[in-house]
């Protein structure tokens, strides 16, 4: 299944002036899942990690990190991952909001990216089925944290529930994906 643009937005305690848009898009197939991220602004400012990456890592959120929560229809479990810009992921398996984290055995996505001064690009590509139920729908929520040069993280998500970013709160998995 192939979708047309979604805008994510920024959480309102935490504006992001120099960012114009930032918007999703995602291709679910035989092959795996592309998940691919459109960013665009002035991002002269933007944090964009170089560092040798494709490597398993924790606490990628705290510099410019791309996420993707997945969970069944109906169920309180849920998968995060988080995707950084060098090729460096992460991936958890929750039992429910925020319960009992653990570490999702799953092959590593391939993560591509390209930056310049006013557009950047991450797609990427996970090459195994997500381990939920198959016989519900899927609730996706793409999400992502900007960090820029001053330290200023912003929040980016379908929408925001509460007063404080959470992206683990269930009314960001706003994607039904068949």
């Amino acid at each position: 299944m192939s979708t047309e643009l979604t805008h994510l937005y920024h959480h309102p305690n935490t504006p992001c002036p120099w960012a114009d848009a930032l918007t999703v898009a995602w291709d679910r197939n035989p092959q795996g899942l592309t998940i691919t991220y459109y960013l665009s602004g002035d991002l002269s400012n933007l944090v964009w990690p170089v560092h040798d990456g494709g490597q398993r890592r924790d606490n990628l959120w705290k510099t410019t990190c791309f996420e993707a929560f997945f969970r069944s229809q109906d169920s309180d479990q849920y998968i995060e991952f988080n995707f950084a810009p060098n090729g460096d992921w992460a991936a958890y398996q929750f039992t429910g909001y925020r319960s009992d984290p653990t570490r999702l055995a799953c092959a590593a996505p391939v993560i591509e990216s390209t930056r310049d001064q006013t557009a950047a690009t991450v797609r990427v590509t996970l090459i195994e089925d997500l381990p939920l139920a198959d016989d519900v729908a899927i609730r996706f929520g793409p999400t992502a944290i900007l960090d820029d040069a001053e330290g200023t993280h912003s929040f980016w998500a379908l929408h925001h529930a509460l007063i404080k970013p959470d992206f683990h709160h269930i009314e960001t998995f706003g994607i039904t994906m068949d």
